[in-house]
């Protein structure tokens, strides 16, 4: 029940990967992408929006929440794409959209979605940005030294205790809420990025994800030891898990060399 999925860009230098395990329920709803998000010629650097989405628990629509939401939000990222638009307008006006989108698909039922995005662009200089509604958790990782990694950023849950959500994409209750996005971050090489639905980041405490982190240098690898460790703490009935990684190398800090294709 574990998926796998990849970037498509091809020639792409970012290593993402994410992991998938419908755990003890009768079906999965969360929702996982990767996309590229603009047109971009020989001297343009990658331009990539990362996309985890958990369905609201017990919603019959929930999937249908999640899958609609990782969809539509890149369309509207693109359309926004303008100078005249800070990443914070951009952003924010995406997940706007996204929000309207979901609800129309819900057609009235009762549903919605937490859903955790992260621009992040390559080349000289490239940056990563978070942008979330829910609880879906969002880190980026930084290596101090070798061996060693610490949080550099975490985007904070939307919620009331530990279940209920204060703010979600598709909920009626949700039309005068706004994104959180966070500000551009640099980004170095041997950074990590890491979205996890609450099934894998209620599960894993930030010391194991550090330790994980420095012990696994692929994409891959990481994000099948956090789905393992998650589906190993659960104690009770376990959750919908995902987990998405990216792993930040030096060559995809660089400066472009030829065309890239797009793809998803």
């Amino acid at each position: 029940m574990s998926r796998p999925a990849t970037s498509r860009a091809r020639h792409s230098r970012l290593d993402v990967a994410w992991r998938q395990h419908v755990g003890d329920r009768a079906d999965q709803q969360d929702a996982a992408r990767v996309s590229v998000l603009v047109r971009v010629g020989p001297a343009e650097p990658e331009r990539h929006l990362l996309m985890v989405a958990d369905g609201m628990g017990g919603m019959a629509e929930g999937a249908l929440a999640a899958r609609t939401a990782v969809r539509t939000l890149p369309e509207h990222v693109r359309a926004a794409w303008s100078a005249e638009h800070t990443r914070v307008e951009q952003l924010s006006g995406a997940f706007h959209e996204t929000h309207e989108d979901v609800k129309r698909a819900l057609a009235g039922a009762n549903g919605g979605c937490a859903l955790t995005a992260c621009y992040v662009r390559g080349g000289p200089g490239g940056i990563a940005c978070f942008a979330h509604m829910g609880d879906v958790l969002g880190l980026l990782l930084r290596r101090d030294r070798p061996g060693h990694y610490r949080v550099a950023h975490r985007t904070e849950p939307h919620r009331f205790g530990r279940h209920v959500l204060s703010r979600c994409v598709g909920s009626r209750l949700s039309d005068r809420d706004q994104a959180e996005v966070s500000r551009d971050l640099l980004l170095n090489p041997g950074d990590v990025i890491v979205l996890a639905s609450d099934g894998v980041g209620d599960s894993v405490d930030e010391a194991t994800v550090l330790a994980l982190a420095a012990g696994n240098p692929k994409a891959r690898a990481l994000a099948e030891a956090l789905l393992r460790v998650a589906l190993g703490a659960a104690t009770t009935g376990r959750d919908n898990a995902t987990v998405m990684v990216a792993r930040v190398s030096a060559m995809f800090l660089s400066p472009p060399e030829r065309d890239w294709e797009l793809g998803e």
